[in-house]
């Protein structure tokens, strides 16, 4: 087997010179082109946390959403309340919020991220805007199929403030040459 498939060389490649090369950088949602289909998830994780978390391919975020933990039984034992699910320093910056069909289903920026500067929904072009200048620079868009993309500036701000890594995990089809379809996974991590 070829190395550099099995390393996924090409698509890392691809993606890190995206992410270098844009000011808007990617972190949830499906992106095609001609080459790849990638699906992004992303999550926040404390900075000397990543390296562990890095020696395994597994999405080890979870669902990310509040809840209890019951140590024993409800009425005797400990109860540890975990405002993301659990207690390893994981965070969501993309929240998807499901309603089971009685309302529709959304996906939102971390409150703390749209609160730390001050951003302004635009309903109309489904993206956060900067307006403190007067002007107004989008941070934040939101596409119709739940791709996201942040600032890079605002992005690396609110990693150093948060001493935290934004850890992206990548579901992939790599398109060889012949056509076919071959399945990657991958992580890459963006540090401040």
């Amino acid at each position: 087997m070829d190395k550099n498939y099995l390393y996924q060389v090409d698509i890392r490649e691809w993606i890190e010179d995206g992410l270098d090369a844009e000011i808007m950088i990617p972190v949830s949602g499906n992106r095609v082109d001609k080459k790849y289909d990638v699906y992004i998830q992303s999550f926040l994780l404390p900075i000397d946390a990543v390296e562990a978390d890095m020696e395994n391919d597994t999405y080890n975020a979870h669902s990310m959403e509040p809840g209890i933990t019951v140590y024993g039984s409800w009425e005797n034992d400990e109860k540890v309340y975990h405002r993301w699910g659990n207690g390893d320093g994981f965070e969501p910056l993309i929240i998807r919020r499901n309603f089971n069909g009685v309302a529709a289903d959304s996906i939102e920026v971390a409150e703390e991220f749209r609160l730390l500067f001050n951003l302004y929904f635009n309903s109309q072009k489904n993206e956060y805007v900067d307006v403190s200048d007067g002007e107004g620079l989008t941070v934040v868009k939101m596409n119709d199929n739940g791709y996201i993309t942040i600032h890079k500036r605002y992005l690396k701000t609110y990693l150093a403030v948060k001493e935290k890594a934004l850890i992206i995990h990548i579901d992939s089809r790599c398109v060889a040459l012949d056509a076919t379809k071959k399945s990657c996974r991958g992580w890459i991590s963006v540090q401040k």
